[in-house]
């Protein structure tokens, strides 16, 4: 019997399982509560402002530490605003005559007066 051809290691993209440590997780996790109960129990809007700020700053924890590194890459890289970028450069054409410009814009971009 032949058996069935084994994947790369890891699962099908080839990159380790991952799997973020529980004792991050159970911290933060109980942060999230903690600011939850703070923003419950605030009073005035200026401590409802905090206790918000820190919610929102532990749920950003907590989804950076369950985002796989490779996702949180393409997210930064290929996020709406890029997007939107290259989308305004298509319908404006920029994209038309850059085959003719291109020796030019290589030049400009390693030359000293570059100023980016």
């Amino acid at each position: 019997m032949s058996k069935a051809p084994a994947g790369p290691p890891g699962g099908a993209s080839g990159l380790p399982p991952f799997e973020p440590p529980v004792p991050a997780l159970s911290s933060l996790s109980s942060s999230i509560q903690i600011s939850i109960n703070d923003y419950e129990d605030a009073k005035t809007p200026k401590e409802k402002a905090t206790a918000l700020q820190k919610i929102q700053l532990a749920a950003t924890k907590l989804s950076r530490a369950t985002t796989p590194l490779h996702q949180q890459f393409m997210q930064n890289n290929f996020g709406p605003n890029v997007n939107v970028a290259v989308r305004i450069a298509l319908e404006m054409g920029l994209f038309v005559g850059s085959f003719l410009l291109y020796p030019f814009i290589i030049s400009f971009f390693t030359s000293a007066r570059n100023p980016y």
